[in-house]
């Protein structure tokens, strides 16, 4: 669960982490039987964070019930994800509880570093070419900076430092010797410097901070922790300012972190491009959060509750941000302050029990806890790596090996809802996997790029409106819609679609396709409104909107062109 669903090179449409995600489920699922059913096992506590993840996957269960949304599925789904995290804090917390901590972490630790190894080596390949004999054993780059097979370049930064933390401690615990340590280092910071990920550097100095409670003076094993630290910290920053540009002096075409494109405009906030976007995605969800504080604009609808609030110009232009790249704002914005609240509070106090612990008694164990769930968390409040399982798994489990305490629970009641969850997880990733592969055969039908006869495509557009019904809806739905012919059948079924997708992927292709059925359909002024917003939302995608109002039927032309004319 740490090591191979980061390992696997397929990150292609229509869902690019699904595998990365499915395996991790399904190693999770396995973890929380073995647990369950191994002897050694007590279960005598709840920890509070499994607890408070179970309360938050409960109300999410009762809005997917309850609350009027695009799609009950997403609700669901992000229920059966923090449902997924608590089993896996339980997890931890009786590896801790049955192997020792120490001896937990020098496990999950060596995965970890194993796995994070191997992605640095694909990262560099990436940049400076695969031999042919690993071509199908690595994923290939879309841009200039490294994604190892992890697939995306921040989350390939993220799991290096993952593996930096877990170098760190086993050097310190005297698992790694010093030439060994340094050749695996070295490996780590040049990977993470092609990635461009300017995290890397704030991640360097989380792990100076955290062993500052060791001071100078050695650990058991002859090494001292801060010295170690500062060492990796410098050689971090070192890399992401030196590296890139000497590839480049060698022909090679690497994307430099720290060399961001300034932007102009009048919503600027930052020179910097990426962290004025952080910004005004903050700020948009501030603004969603006042406007619907004790239930949020409801889960994975923060881009069409954006997009009708009035995005901001430079929040429109090249993607659609479905996210607010921060934690407890996406959660404020999307479920509200009572889940928000509860999730936050939840992790700040893991966070004070354990550093109070640990600054208390600095241990090797202790401070990779920490410097793991730092990463992960500090990346959260940057973008939303636990909105991946993969991720979520990994920052779960070891932050379940280092909570201490809990609730009292009867063993024989919580081995009974444990395998239970697992059972019934196992078939829904069963019926998820399926339903997966059904969805990637079909999707091609999208945007008419199957060159497939008539009666396939038909059948194709049929599996995805079954697929509609599903697991899988918040995703089916918009290559259905996108697969929808421009004609007059139909039409209730497709505005009923669209108005649905509108609300978690307000893309102008997506606008304009609306807009034309709404047309067709009679509703004349809807219809120019809903084409006049992407016009004002969109104006870079002025002449894409233009050609797609070209190229519907006569009817909708006419009563679209006179929004055409005044942009």
């Amino acid at each position: 669960m740490c090591l191979f669903p980061f390992l696997q090179p397929r990150h292609g449409s229509p869902i690019r982490a699904f595998y990365d995600e499915w395996l991790a489920m399904a190693l999770g699922a396995a973890a929380l039987v073995f647990v369950s059913l191994a002897q050694k096992s007590q279960f005598r506590q709840l920890p509070s964070l499994s607890v408070a993840l179970a309360v938050f996957t409960v109300g999410l269960f009762l809005r997917a019930w309850l609350h009027e949304a695009a799609y009950f599925q997403s609700a669901l789904l992000w229920g059966l994800y923090a449902a997924f995290a608590a089993s896996l804090v339980l997890v931890g917390s009786e590896l801790a509880a049955s192997f020792s901590v120490e001896r937990t972490c020098d496990l999950l630790a060596r995965c970890v570093l194993v796995g994070a190894v191997l992605n640095s080596t694909c990262g560099v390949l990436q940049i400076m070419g695969i031999p042919p004999s690993l071509d199908s054993f690595i994923a290939h780059l879309n841009g200039a900076r490294a994604i190892g097979n992890v697939g995306q370049a921040n989350l390939y930064a993220n799991y290096l430092a993952l593996g930096e933390a877990s170098l760190v401690y086993l050097y310190i615990r005297g698992s790694l010797s010093l030439g060994k340590s340094l050749a695996i280092g070295s490996s780590l910071v040049l990977g993470a410097s092609l990635a461009a990920s300017r995290t890397s550097a704030l991640y360097g100095a989380i792990f100076v901070l955290l062993a500052i409670p060791f001071g100078m003076r050695q650990h058991a094993h002859g090494h001292s922790p801060l010295r170690v630290t500062i060492s990796l910290a410098v050689a971090i920053l070192a890399a992401q300012i030196l590296i890139p540009d000497a590839m480049n002096a060698f022909g090679y075409n690497v994307e430099s972190g720290f060399a961001r494109r300034d932007i102009n405009g009048a919503e600027e906030l930052l020179a910097d491009k990426a962290a004025n976007l952080r910004l005004l995605a903050w700020k948009t969800a501030a603004q969603l959060f006042a406007r619907s504080p004790w239930f949020g604009v409801g889960p994975d609808e923060f881009a069409g509750a954006a997009y009708r609030m009035g995005l901001p110009p430079a929040m429109a232009g090249g993607e659609i941000w479905t996210a607010a790249h921060n934690l407890p704002l996406q959660l404020l914005a999307e479920t509200g302050v009572f889940a928000a609240g509860l999730i936050v509070f939840a992790l700040l106090a893991w966070f004070y029990k354990s550093t109070t612990l640990f600054f208390r008694t600095p241990t090797p164990g202790g401070w990779w806890i920490l410097a793991c769930a730092s990463v992960e968390v500090m990346h959260a409040l940057l973008e939303y790596p636990l909105s991946y399982a993969h991720f979520l798994a990994v920052t779960a489990l070891i932050m379940g090996v280092g909570t201490s305490g809990g609730i009292s629970i009867r063993p024989l009641a919580v081995r009974s809802a444990a395998i239970s969850f697992a059972g019934i997880g196992a078939v829904l990733l069963a019926l998820y996997l399926k339903d997966y592969v059904r969805f990637d055969l079909a999707s091609p039908v999208s945007g008419s790029r199957s060159l497939a006869p008539d009666a396939e495509v038909g059948r194709d557009r049929e599996s995805l409106a079954e697929l509609s019904r599903g697991l899988l809806a918040p995703r089916t739905e918009l290559w259905l819609f996108a697969a929808f012919p421009v004609d007059e059948n139909h039409l209730s079924q497709k505005i009923s679609v669209g108005q649905r997708v509108l609300r978690l992927w307000p893309a102008p292709d997506v606008v304009a396709r609306q807009s034309v059925f709404v047309a067709l359909q009679g509703r004349d002024a809807e219809a120019s409104e809903l084409l006049e917003q992407a016009l004002r939302t969109y104006g870079y995608e002025s002449q894409s909107l233009a050609n797609a109002i070209t190229a519907a039927p006569e009817k909708a032309r006419v009563v679209l062109g006179p929004a055409l004319m005044k942009r």
